[in-house]
């Protein structure tokens, strides 16, 4: 566990590294790019390190559709608590681009280092150990006024992950959520705005009614034993904080606040 901490630690200093170099158009690019290319270089230069079962192939998805709704809803019901507070600054900008640049590559880059390299590295170890440490380094690259909620999204893409087995359920969570938070932010000065806030509340209830109707619901039992009790979970978590990976905790809360 030590060793595969210690190799974290690095993957998610090169991740951050890699971002910060993001400027312009193409420097953001080549940024997302590098920081998911060279942190799985690491990931593979040690094979000594376990790797879980997380894939990138087309696993079956079908069974967890039924929750997309109202993972939407719960994530734009956090953000928009939190906008209460913090007022979010303006997007602006060809919606297209925004759809690629705000939708489609946070969807792709931050999934593929969060949910298939972290919590692939992590989750031999203790699955809910793994929940937890991804969504929380997750969280912690966000701005103060973002970790929460993206540390709840976090759990949840991490779940989905894990009882799918294929980060690709993952993404396309996070993309339909940032897409829905996109065409709301579009039409927040319209008259459709509040029957657009009402019709996304009724689909999260249906999902939520969906989701808790049926005892033999697809792949209920999978998500379930995602969070099944693990011995192994105190011991993964206590490692991971004698390790590096509390320093970059320590230095991405700190960067975030100051």
């Amino acid at each position: 566990m030590t060793r595969t901490c210690t190799l974290l630690s690095l993957m998610l200093a090169v991740y951050l590294l890699a971002h910060r170099l993001g400027g312009g158009d193409l420097l953001r690019y080549a940024a997302v790019a590098a920081g998911c290319v060279l942190p799985y270089a690491i990931s593979r230069a040690d094979r000594t390190v376990p790797k879980g079962q997380i894939t990138f192939q087309p696993a079956p998805m079908r069974p967890y559709l039924y929750l997309l709704p109202l993972f939407v809803c719960v994530i734009f019901g956090l953000s928009a608590l939190t906008a209460l507070l913090v007022r979010p600054a303006p997007v602006s900008g060809s919606f297209w681009k925004l759809l690629f640049t705000s939708a489609l590559l946070p969807a792709l880059g931050e999934e593929f280092f969060f949910r298939y390299l972290l919590l692939r590295m992590l989750e031999p170890y203790s699955q809910t150990g793994a929940v937890l440490l991804s969504s929380l380094f997750f969280a912690l690259v966000h701005t103060p006024a973002a970790m929460p909620y993206a540390f709840v999204a976090g759990l949840l893409l991490a779940t989905l992950t894990l009882a799918s087995g294929t980060v690709l359920t993952a993404m396309l969570f996070h993309f339909c959520n940032n897409t829905a938070s996109l065409l709301l932010s579009a039409a927040r000065d319209l008259a459709v705005f509040p029957y657009l806030v009402g019709g996304l509340c009724l689909l999260g209830c249906v999902s939520l009614l969906w989701a808790v109707g049926s005892r033999q619901r697809p792949g209920r039992k999978k998500l379930r034993q995602v969070w099944r009790r693990d011995p192994r979970t105190g011991a993964a978590l206590r490692a991971a904080a004698a390790s590096p990976l509390s320093l970059v905790a320590v230095w991405l809360l700190t960067d975030a606040i100051w």
